[in-house]
């Protein structure tokens, strides 16, 4: 009786950074069982033992479904049952992607497919560049019960560069170390206006 190797596989979507081309951080557990209900063979020259993951992508059908298309797959190698997996795959177009895997025996025989685990990818602008200080007061950022207060602690010069990564309700982190205090309060981390 031939043993068939049984999907056991689950693959979940871990990270993603949102852009025009998405790297996508797929892992799974590798399955411990044959179709039959058989452990899968440790020993790595037993015909029915695991040799690779087979990972398929596609953007989804409207049933959430992945097209198998030569061309958008990866075939990671696979050996130790129940072991935990990753690969990454860069996709690049937005849209919604579907990814699903298959394992492959010594044996070439081929388990189902895995359930469908579903990426959005969108293209997202990249910060504005060259910002600089609009307005010359800058303020201590206070966390309040649901919202955040601004209290001025002193001024820079107007032109002063902002940093477009680091910003809260439309403030934007300036060098504190350009800061002219007017009070004792001296934070760590001040923002201004920018433009």
């Amino acid at each position: 009786m031939m043993k068939q190797l049984r999907a056991i596989l689950f693959l979940v979507i871990l990270s993603v950074s949102t852009a025009q081309a998405a790297d996508v951080t797929l892992s799974w557990t590798n399955a411990t069982k044959n179709e039959d209900g058989t452990d899968i063979a440790t020993d790595t020259t037993d015909p029915y033992s695991l040799k690779e993951t087979v990972i398929y992508w596609s953007i989804c059908t409207p049933q959430d479904e992945v097209t198998i298309t030569e061309g958008l797959d990866k075939t990671i190698a696979t050996t130790v049952p129940g072991a935990p997996e990753s690969t990454q795959i860069i996709v690049t177009t937005p849209g919604r992607w579907c990814f699903v895997g298959m394992h492959r025996n010594l044996a070439g025989l081929e388990s189902q497919y895995s359930g469908v685990a579903i990426k959005e990818v969108v293209v997202v602008p990249q910060p504005p560049d060259n910002l600089t200080v609009q307005a010359m007061t800058v303020y201590y950022v206070i966390q309040r019960e649901n919202r955040f207060a601004l209290l001025p602690v002193g001024t820079v010069p107007v032109g002063t560069s902002c940093d477009n990564t680091e910003y809260v309700n439309g403030y934007y982190v300036v060098d504190r170390n350009l800061v002219t205090w007017s009070s004792g309060t001296q934070p760590l981390v001040v923002v201004a206006q920018c433009g």
